[in-house]
């Protein structure tokens, strides 16, 4: 959707203050803005290698899997990384109908104050 000329939802993606990534069912990352990036290396939970999310051990591997496993076009929340030194709360939802469909994440750090 452009307008003016200009790319709105792309604009929004990437100036939103909430750390946000589609990624492939794979967990191979197809977009994430500068958020979740500093999110990401920030937490020690989930982090990007290589292109794709990778976890700090097999607890969370399973853990991140299964919200994105489950995804569907109603959001799903899930936390990984519970009962570790830190933890992320992820909205998850598919875009599209496929069960091959990406998957918009929507992070939150446990650790962070709730105002």
């Amino acid at each position: 959707m452009q307008r003016g000329g200009e790319d709105w939802p792309a604009l929004w993606f990437g100036q939103d203050a909430a750390a946000r990534l589609v990624i492939a069912r794979d967990l191979t990352v197809l977009a994430a803005n500068e958020n979740a990036v500093a999110l990401l290396e920030a937490s020690g939970v989930v982090s990007l290698r290589d292109g794709a999310l990778a976890t700090r051990d097999r607890r969370t591997g399973a853990e991140l899997a299964a919200i994105v496993a489950d995804a569907g076009i109603a959001a799903r929340v899930g936390i990984v990384g519970a009962g570790g030194p830190s933890a992320l709360l992820i909205d998850a939802f598919a875009l599209g109908v496929s069960p091959e469909s990406p998957v918009a994440l929507l992070l939150r750090d446990m650790r962070a104050s709730v105002e």
